[in-house]
């Protein structure tokens, strides 16, 4: 009888160590996820606002093929853009965990790094802006202005 007593405590350490074990890779993945959106995320906003401020007479969205984008860039599905009279939104939809915090950390916590609220930017430092968001960008979507 303690033989069986012994297996059973031994199986239940292993499968509490294997829950711990996955829980942190999952949120591990979803770090690196966050880090990854973001930094893709950053480029493609100043190639962005690059371009918004060469043809501030244009407004709507903008096809990468426009816009200085480096050789080696991959555009992740989810990273949104459009400029409006001079000003560049570079967006994405649902942010996962960590992608707010993320962009403010390579951004030295702009002002200009929020989500969209109500048609305004919501600063993720400031608090709620003046920054009016096109109406093409949905709440609660990240968003990147310049």
């Amino acid at each position: 009888m303690p033989l069986y007593w012994i297996i059973l405590l031994v199986t239940g350490i292993t499968l509490s160590t294997l829950g711990d074990l996955t829980q942190r890779s999952e949120e591990s993945a979803l770090r690196a996820d966050a880090s990854a959106i973001a930094h893709n995320l950053i480029i493609y906003r100043n190639a962005l606002a690059e371009y918004a401020h060469n043809n501030s007479g244009i407004t709507g969205l903008v096809p990468d093929n426009a816009l200085s984008l480096p050789a080696w860039y991959v555009h992740l599905p989810g990273i949104n853009g459009y400029v409006a009279s001079g000003d560049s939104f570079t967006f994405y939809v649902a942010p996962p965990a960590g992608l707010m915090a993320k962009l403010a950390e390579l951004t030295n916590s702009s002002a200009a790094i929020g989500y969209a609220s109500a048609g305004r930017l919501i600063s993720t430092t400031e608090g709620a802006t003046d920054i009016v968001i096109p109406a093409v960008i949905p709440n609660g979507a990240a968003v990147a202005y310049r």
